[in-house]
């Protein structure tokens, strides 16, 4: 019993280097989608090889983890991220809020979600635009306004008054201008 639950360990690993490596075939990456692994189906879905196809497909998958390889990949359509980013997972739509490739409209969108994690993610995505950095630098939490700050796109005035001045400061004088 033991040495058969190590083979199927060995087995499920192997498998799972098979579907991460760069030089499998389209073909067996087909293949190893339908695995009934869970960590096999995330690999294929995190291979920057594997079809579009494949990952429209994983993308319907019942495991988050799957979702969460299929928005962290680069080659994942547009479609396909707007619609893991209302997955009612929150890594998942932190996934999809740090893929570069993430739309802007996506993005916008996700910084109003419930989860002030996905708000981070939104922060650190390089192609979020300043409006919404600005309007994430009132957010209420630290870690969220932390991430603004380390954006490389956020406004100098913006990173001062947080560094600077905290956000109640920021707050209050931006009020004053409206």
């Amino acid at each position: 019993m033991i040495i058969a639950m190590h083979q199927s360990k060995l087995n499920e690993e192997a498998l799972i280097l098979e579907a991460e490596r760069k030089t499998t075939s389209l073909g067996r990456l087909t293949e190893l989608a339908q695995s009934r692994l869970v960590s096999v189906r995330a690999s294929v879905a995190g291979n920057i090889q594997t079809p579009v196809a494949v990952l429209e497909s994983l993308s319907a998958d019942h495991d988050y983890r799957v979702h969460c390889a299929v928005a962290g990949n680069i080659n994942t359509p547009i479609a396909v991220l707007e619609e893991l980013s209302a997955d009612a997972h929150s890594w998942v739509r932190i996934t999809v809020a740090r893929n570069v490739n993430t739309p802007i409209a996506v993005l916008e969108k996700l910084s109003t979600d419930d989860d002030y994690v996905v708000h981070c993610a939104v922060a650190e995505n390089r192609k979020t635009p300043i409006i919404v950095l600005k309007k994430l630098a009132f957010d209420a939490n630290q870690w969220v306004r932390n991430e603004v700050r380390e954006n490389p796109n956020t406004p100098i005035e913006i990173k001062e008054s947080i560094d600077v001045h905290g956000i109640d400061d920021f707050n209050l004088n931006n009020n004053e201008n409206e």
